[in-house]
């Protein structure tokens, strides 16, 4: 059926192009019919894939059209429709998604920095002037962060960052030497250990690449979270000239469950503690209303 709408554009001479992250259409004024408006509705989603650039592979389209700032969230799954369907059709929102999980090759990127580059560079090709409001659930909140600090030195206005349970590299607990001896070892030791365990992990999965290029569906969780926190321990992140909205949960029993570490990262910190636990938050649609909330209302002063 879509290929032959697109052969009908065709033989119509009505041009599509893909601008702003939509599309825009042109041709004989007798050829654009209330007809072929419906049909350019009805197909909407697979035209913007089929003159999606090559280049921004990891980034897509949750709802294109609207009028407000562009939301842009990293790493968030299933939560990124959630919460587009609360905030609704005038709300442009885009997901970037790790495509390791699908393929199971080897990442490309050393450091946190990098990585960012990347994405706003396939950011850029689908939105190329913003401005955007970025954020990110995890790990994927660290590299909304880095992303955001980017955009700010090169020019851009972020109006805010938005972080879902995602710790900064300076997560930890306080603790004092007058505590027992648990939380000593619960405070300085277990990170250490840790940080040691995750880099001595990442030679064998190197030489599994040497063997079999691709990794199997089975190991590809703990090969992506390994990388993910190696490249959090080596990240040494700039300040953010900018206030950060932190939802966090509370059934998650971490080490660093008080203090996520973003406090002297950025000018102010608003922490929303949440009922439920790291995962729960991206899958399970009642947070969609619960955090989309919560970010309306700061959309509505960078709108205004």
């Amino acid at each position: 059926m879509f290929g032959e709408f697109l052969e009908e554009l065709k033989k119509k001479e009505i041009e599509i192009s893909f601008s702003e992250g939509k599309i825009i259409y042109a041709g004989p004024e007798e050829n654009i019919t209330s007809e072929l408006i419906e049909k350019l509705k009805e197909f909407k989603g697979d035209l913007i894939k089929y003159y999606w650039p090559n280049e921004s592979k990891n980034m897509m389209s949750i709802n294109p059209g609207g009028t407000k700032t562009s939301l842009i969230l990293i790493y968030c799954g299933k939560f990124s429709y959630f919460l587009s369907d609360y905030l609704g059709l005038n709300q442009p929102i885009y997901g970037f998604f790790d495509d390791g999980w699908l393929t199971g090759k080897k990442s490309e990127y050393s450091s946190v920095e990098s990585l960012a580059t990347e994405y706003i560079n396939q950011l850029k090709k689908v939105l190329p002037n913003g401005p955007y409001v970025i954020g990110g659930h995890s790990f994927g909140g660290v590299i909304a962060y880095e992303m955001a600090v980017q955009l700010q030195k090169s020019g851009h206005t972020e109006p805010f960052l938005t972080l879902f349970d995602s710790m900064s590299p300076y997560a930890n607990e306080s603790f004092s030497l007058h505590r027992n001896i648990f939380h000593i070892y619960k405070g300085i030791f277990k990170p250490i250990f840790k940080k040691l365990w995750q880099f001595l992990k990442m030679p064998v999965f190197n030489t599994f690449f040497l063997i079999r290029k691709r990794l199997p569906k089975s190991l590809r969780p703990y090969y992506i979270v390994t990388n993910y926190l190696i490249l959090l321990y080596k990240y040494r992140p700039e300040k953010f000239r900018g206030n950060i909205l932190l939802f966090k949960v509370n059934e998650d029993n971490s080490t660093y469950k008080d203090y996520y570490g973003w406090e002297f990262l950025s000018d102010k910190v608003k922490n929303i503690v949440l009922e439920g636990n790291h995962m729960s938050m991206m899958i399970e649609k009642k947070y969609g209303e619960i955090i989309g909330k919560e970010i309306e209302k700061l959309m509505d002063n960078v709108e205004n």
